[in-house]
């Protein structure tokens, strides 16, 4: 199996272990199917397709047939689109035609998708010219490019939208013509055999709503948050953070929850505000109704120690009394939900999902009920009536952003987590 080590692939996460909608793809492929798999991981996409070429391996994963020299090899069925977009940054003049792209000559990686587009669109605008980078990942491109060590880059939607939970003066531009359509490759001399099984198991996935699930972890949440809030987020990591990162890891040491992801509810709570007040009057960093903070033992909810530890333990116990068909990631997601809005609205949510026949385990599903629980058609057929659904959708994909920049950003403690972000780990 081959594959590019970046963030829309395979990579390893926080905790060192194999991670990307890739990997999780073709290990559900080889569960199902009782194919082995051996990965070998390649810096150069020019190094993918000479390795099915030559036969070293089987298939290569998150291919697409806009790249350049892949017109000997064999393509399974598409199982995700994204747009090629051109990137800029900073006070660097926005690329918003073909006009601004041939004044201003991108960078893109060789071999990629993107090179394929800009050659294609070469055909009718042959004064377009850009340089192909051999040497660097998409990601590393577009690091230099926020750091100014570079101008313009053409590259594909869903990896800038990740990157710019991390670089928010990344801006998007042109959005060029033609979606790029990723689909796993095969070498010239693949059996029929080996290719029905892969066409029928992304009929699977897709019929059962599993590719919708995978697609949304990894990129379900990309979208929520704008640049400034980013920025405000990065910035007060180094300055407020810094005062109650002890008591979020003592947290983590008491429930075994991430203290990352603390982090990030207490954050999107009260911006790490020990006396923020809700007109409701909840109160504190982790934002503790009165009888919330009683149940915890709580006597002072401005006391940012006792109220961290009463946050975390209250969400440790929301984790810990979901039905235990819930899985992760989706048992942290649900768990943060009940949180914003209350189990028993969950539970309503997770009704509504079975009355409609969708995954009430599943937090992609979950997404939509969360919302109809303020819909009039469906308010009478639940228990605890209405609830502002849509709101907690967004605070749940709030806390998922911060996390993930959290995890990329922040060491994590040598503990048992709840919860696993999908951000790679930040390069040494």
């Amino acid at each position: 199996m081959l594959t590019r080590n970046d963030a829309t692939t395979y990579y390893l996460d926080t905790n060192g272990q194999p991670a990307g909608l890739e990997y999780d793809l073709v290990t559900l492929f080889a569960e199902e199917t009782g194919v082995a798999v051996r990965w070998q991981v390649v810096q150069r996409m020019s190094e993918v397709q000479e390795g099915l070429l030559k036969g070293k391996a089987q298939l290569a994963v998150g291919m697409a047939r806009q790249m350049p020299g892949v017109e000997q090899l064999r393509f399974g069925p598409v199982y995700q689109r994204v747009t090629p977009v051109v990137a800029y940054a900073g006070e660097m003049p926005p690329v918003q035609s073909l006009s601004d792209l041939q004044t201003q000559p991108p960078r893109v990686i060789a071999g990629s998708a993107a090179e394929g587009v800009l050659l294609s669109l070469k055909q009718a605008n042959p004064q377009l010219a850009w340089t192909a980078i051999e040497e660097q990942s998409a990601e590393e491109l577009l690091e230099s490019l926020a750091d100014g060590h570079t101008g313009a880059v053409v590259t594909e939607s869903h990896l800038l939208a990740g990157m710019r939970r991390f670089y928010p003066e990344l801006q998007q531009g042109m959005v060029l013509p033609k979606p790029i359509e990723l689909a796993w490759a095969y070498r010239p001399d693949a059996s029929s055999a080996f290719q029905k099984q892969v066409a029928q198991f992304f009929q699977r996935i897709e019929q059962n709503g599993t590719l919708k699930r995978l697609l949304d972890r990894y990129y379900g949440h990309l979208h929520r948050l704008q640049p400034v809030d980013v920025e405000a987020f990065l910035q007060q990591r180094l300055t407020v953070l810094p005062k109650y990162r002890k008591w979020f890891q003592d947290a983590q040491v008491l429930t075994g929850v991430d203290w990352r992801l603390l982090a990030s509810l207490g954050y999107q709570e009260s911006h790490w505000n020990p006396f923020a007040v809700s007109p409701m009057g909840v109160r504190g960093l982790m934002m503790l109704t009165g009888e919330t903070a009683d149940r915890m033992g709580v006597t002072d909810r401005s006391d940012s120690k006792q109220n961290i530890m009463a946050g975390a333990r209250y969400l440790q116990m929301l984790h810990d009394d979901l039905p235990p068909q819930i899985g992760e990631p989706d048992r942290s997601w649900m768990a943060l939900a009940a949180y914003n809005i209350g189990i028993g609205h969950l539970a309503d949510a997770r009704m509504l999902a079975r009355m409609q026949k969708l995954d009430q385990n599943a937090w992609t599903d979950l997404k939509t009920t969360l919302v109809q629980l303020r819909n009039p058609k469906w308010v009478p057929k639940t228990r605890y009536g209405y609830a502002r659904g849509g709101e907690t959708v967004i605070f749940v994909e709030n806390v998922r952003t911060y996390y993930d920049i959290l995890s990329r950003l922040e060491p994590a403690l040598e503990l048992p987590l709840l919860a696993t972000s999908t951000a790679p780990a930040a390069a040494p």
